[in-house]
């Protein structure tokens, strides 16, 4: 594999997962919520645009896909405000639900008479047209150039989008709301359902993924949920580490972190981390297994042992004794 089709090989792998490591960042940072429902609705996306591809309706699943996981997402943040369900439970009850409506969806999909685990889809979608010129193109073709380009305009305008919600006024009251629920409730006698707006809009992100990634990978995979959680992690783990070496900053509170304040550092965070990860997954499953002749998934090993490292490294030296905010 040379140098081009390495980089390549992790754009493709990283850009149509971009709408889904921000919604999981803006859980995670935003509202505090460690978010499990993204392997439901992640996999809700990449089902119900199979079925509409299938159907010729990619409209239709543009729509589905977003309102699905919003659906996801206001389905967790009312167990856990309403019924009180800790946040983790309340991820795993919704995802869990999530998986029986995504086998019954794939079925439907393809006329099967049993439950279908995945399926390759006939067409891309809306990326068909630019795979069709990359397959005509003698040059850039083969690195997927229109592909990726026709992708990364896309999530350019989506985290523009993200972006202008963030920093309005409703988008500071939902990080104020993850900040400190106490304060929150004295300003707001509906406060509470800033939890349940916001994971509905970040899974919601995470639903658009799901539908850019059965275009591209033309196929759809009900496993990929259980396999999309370590990666968005890794993400959020690697982009914020690279991010706050290069800003110097020893915070990473929401009134002082670039992260969450500037359109930069909001898009930037969430896509380094992915690229890097993708790279480091490619080299290891490329180059070094090969090499030393063993399974591809002693990777797997590697991979946690340098996120576990990159954790403690960034705890250390950003950590204070008066004001620490762990990476995770």
């Amino acid at each position: 594999m040379d140098i081009i089709s390495g980089l390549t090989a992790g754009l493709v792998m990283t850009i149509p997962l971009i709408p889904a490591s921000m919604g999981f960042y803006l859980a995670l940072r935003c509202l505090k919520f460690p978010d499990l429902t993204i392997q439901g609705s992640f996999v809700f996306g990449l089902v119900i645009t199979a079925y509409f591809i299938e159907r010729g309706e990619p409209t239709n699943a543009f729509l589905f896909s977003c309102i699905g996981g919003a659906v996801f997402g206001c389905i967790t943040g009312l167990l856990h405000m309403k019924l009180k369900v800790p946040s983790f439970a309340s991820g795993i009850i919704t995802s869990f639900f999530g998986t029986t409506l995504n086998y019954f969806i794939l079925q439907k999909a393809f006329s099967s008479s049993a439950p279908i685990q995945e399926k390759n889809l006939s067409n891309r979608g809306f990326f068909e047209y630019f795979h069709q010129l990359d397959i005509e193109s003698t040059t850039l073709g083969q690195y997927w150039f229109h592909t990726i380009l026709s992708v990364t305009i896309v999530c350019v305008i989506l985290l523009i989008l993200v972006w202008l919600v963030v920093s309005s006024s409703y988008g500071r009251k939902f990080s104020m709301f993850g900040n400190n629920r106490q304060v929150a409730a004295i300003y707001s006698n509906n406060s509470e359902y800033y939890m349940v707006i916001g994971l509905g809009f970040t899974n919601l992100l995470v639903g658009f993924s799901g539908f850019l990634c059965a275009q591209i990978y033309k196929s759809a995979d009900i496993g990929q949920g259980t396999t999309i959680l370590i990666p968005l992690l890794a993400s959020v783990v690697i982009g914020e580490f690279i991010i706050n070496i290069l800003k110097k900053k020893n915070s990473l509170k929401f009134v002082s972190k670039p992260l969450l304040s500037s359109f930069w550092g909001i898009s930037s965070a969430p896509f380094i981390g992915f690229f890097i990860y993708n790279l480091i997954v490619l080299i290891f499953s490329t180059v070094l297994l090969p090499s030393v002749q063993t399974s591809e998934n002693y990777s797997k090993y590697a991979i946690s042992g340098f996120l576990i490292l990159l954790i403690m490294v960034f705890n250390k030296k950003y950590s204070t004794t008066s004001n620490q905010d762990e990476l995770i």
